[in-house]
């Protein structure tokens, strides 16, 4: 793991004091991990203002927002919702605050998926993640009341990294019936074990991971409880398999039809045929290959910088600070007489002398106009920076940052 880049450092203070680089070389099927920290150590990610501000001002309807209550059925998804229509015609709807109050205070959940597109700390957040298991994470929040128990024991087909934000919640952790499950294993994994293996309070500043497949299940503590679950779909086996079948469809034998049934010599040379060529493409084609390629697929969230990057004569000011986009930090290469930046789908030429500044502002790390100015003042103009930054920021490398 590269030690100075800032998704590294996001992910050890959210680990310590626990070593997140202890944590990465560990066998993470086996146990979960419970990391205590300080009560304002998530401050910055999330808080019961940000949910608040969530719900007044987007228009949050299922499967994204959702009511969990074990005596509710899971079809009646708008049980906390009025609807209505417009003057012209179009059916909406929107949460009716008292009601889903009532639900909450009987002891439903509110679900809110996939935060990590509403809310930039927890972007900023998956980007980090992504950076380290090679997939696209996703965050959702749970928000609950009183001594309840919304979901009953379960598993999920992928890890999860729980960061309580507010309040406790009291956790049993039941462990695996089936090591290291897919999501397809569901129908034949039903039955939790019959005992605990770890019963754990987390209270706010506290992180827990549960490795997929390890049976679980949460009941807030008498008070308000508000926390995240991170969910990391890990790359398995069964993933790279089906990448080589998919690389192996270049060979003419793999879009071949199979033998009929009853022409058993035929079938048993087919299969002697494929067999080979799944050999020479596993070959050809190793896990790394795969690693990289799904790197490539890992998406930079749109990241609009208006009013900049529209106009050319309208530039961001000194003050103005930004950062690159998503978890991948591009190519930059010297041809000729150019800077080239290399990203997943695109590539941009820029001036060769603007090498110096587009490694540092591609780096991943939040700068301002002001500060790369002066850091170059002795060999770039602010009239050949600031328009660099303009051109960055319209083609979506960079981002704005408050």
């Amino acid at each position: 793991m590269r030690q100075n880049t800032p998704g590294a450092r996001t992910l050890r203070r959210l680990f310590e004091p626990y070593s997140f680089d202890r944590f990465l070389r560990e066998d993470l099927t086996k146990s979960s991990r419970h990391v205590r920290g300080a009560s304002t150590k998530f401050n910055k990610l999330f808080s019961w203002t940000a949910l608040n501000r969530a719900l007044a001002t987007h228009r949050l309807q299922p499967p994204r927002l959702r009511i969990a209550m074990k005596s509710r059925s899971r079809a009646d998804a708008y049980s906390a919702f009025q609807r209505f229509t417009t003057r012209s015609g179009e059916q909406r709807s929107r949460i009716d605050t008292e009601l889903l109050n009532q639900l909450l205070a009987e002891g439903a959940t509110l679900v809110l998926s996939a935060m990590d597109e509403i809310h930039p700390p927890l972007q900023h957040l998956c980007e980090d993640f992504a950076r380290f298991f090679v997939v696209d994470p996703q965050i959702n929040v749970y928000a609950s009341w009183g001594h309840t128990e919304s979901f009953g024991v379960h598993w999920d087909s992928h890890d999860v990294f729980v960061l309580q934000i507010a309040g406790m919640k009291d956790w049993k952790i039941y462990g695996p019936t089936r090591q290291a499950p897919l999501y397809g294993d569901k129908n034949s994994n039903i039955r939790p074990p019959r005992k605990p293996r770890k019963s754990l309070r987390l209270r706010a500043g506290d992180l827990l991971y549960i490795p997929r497949g390890h049976w679980h299940t949460a009941v807030s503590y008498d008070s308000p409880s508000l926390h995240l679950s991170l969910g990391v779909s890990a790359l398995t086996g069964a993933d790279y398999y089906s990448w080589i079948v998919e690389q192996a469809c270049e060979s003419l034998r793999t879009r071949q039809d199979l033998p009929l049934a009853t022409n058993l010599a035929a079938l048993s040379d087919a299969h002697a045929a494929l067999a080979d060529v799944l050999h020479d493409t596993a070959k050809r084609h190793a896990p790394r290959d795969f690693i990289a390629y799904h790197r490539s697929l890992l998406r930079r969230t749109p990241s609009p910088a208006f009013p900049f990057g529209v106009s050319a004569t309208h530039l961001p000011t000194l003050e103005q600070r930004v950062q690159l986009v998503g978890p991948l930090t591009p190519r930059i290469l010297s041809v000729s007489r150019s800077a080239i930046v290399e990203t997943q789908s695109n590539t941009y030429s820029f001036a060769s002398k603007a090498a110096p500044a587009l490694h540092l502002l591609l780096d991943g790390n939040v700068h301002s106009v002001r500060q790369i100015i002066r850091r170059f003042s002795a060999s770039l103009q602010p009239s050949f920076l600031r328009p660099l930054i303009h051109e960055l920021l319209a083609c979506g490398l960079l981002r704005l940052r408050e």
